[in-house]
């Protein structure tokens, strides 16, 4: 009976070792943190337009859109007032990166009067909107550059374009996305 009283008070005090150690590797931790994500826009803005002219018959204007109404210029509408066949205006555009998480150009999109021959050109040469074999992409800062000359066509079909002096539009528009989305 002494060796059974001697292993039962042997068992609680291994039990109580046992409980002791657990109770001195466990502890409850509390995490409290924050986390404070990027913002991601993307804006265009313009330099001075200038034609190819000395009279001063036509006169180019830009004007920034902010289509969304939320304070960013996201487009821009070129328009070309007394314009006439052959007349050429140049307009130096950007799109630049106003938050912090990267981005890249998706689209360029160009909507004209039928009258007038659009071309965007970079620093690499003429830009075919929707044709980039890769998307340029922009950080928090940096800017993409390029150059948008309208010229003047005289006839478009069967329809000249009238006397006097037309006014005549364009609009751009970009299309920007994260740079991990696909590229479309």
């Amino acid at each position: 009976m002494k060796k059974v009283g001697l292993l039962g008070l042997v068992l609680v005090l291994c039990l109580a070792v046992v409980g002791v150690g657990y109770a001195h590797w466990s502890k409850d931790l509390h995490v409290d943190g924050t986390v404070e994500t990027g913002t991601f826009d993307a804006e265009m803005s313009q330099d001075p337009p200038w034609d190819n002219e000395n009279k001063d018959v036509g006169i180019p204007d830009c004007t920034l859109l902010d289509n969304d109404q939320d304070g960013v210029y996201e487009a821009v509408e070129l328009t070309i007032v007394g314009a006439y066949p052959s007349y050429e205006a140049y307009f130096p555009l950007d799109v630049h990166c106003i938050g912090t998480v990267p981005l890249h150009i998706n689209k360029i999109s160009i909507e004209a009067d039928p009258f007038l021959q659009v071309t965007i050109s970079d620093e690499n040469g003429p830009v075919t909107p929707g044709d980039q074999e890769s998307p340029v992409q922009l950080h928090e800062g940096d800017a993409y550059w390029f150059d948008v000359t309208i010229h003047v066509l005289q006839q478009v079909g069967g329809e000249t374009l009238p006397e006097g002096g037309a006014t005549l539009t364009c609009s751009i528009t970009i299309t920007v996305d994260q740079w991990n989305y696909p590229y479309e």
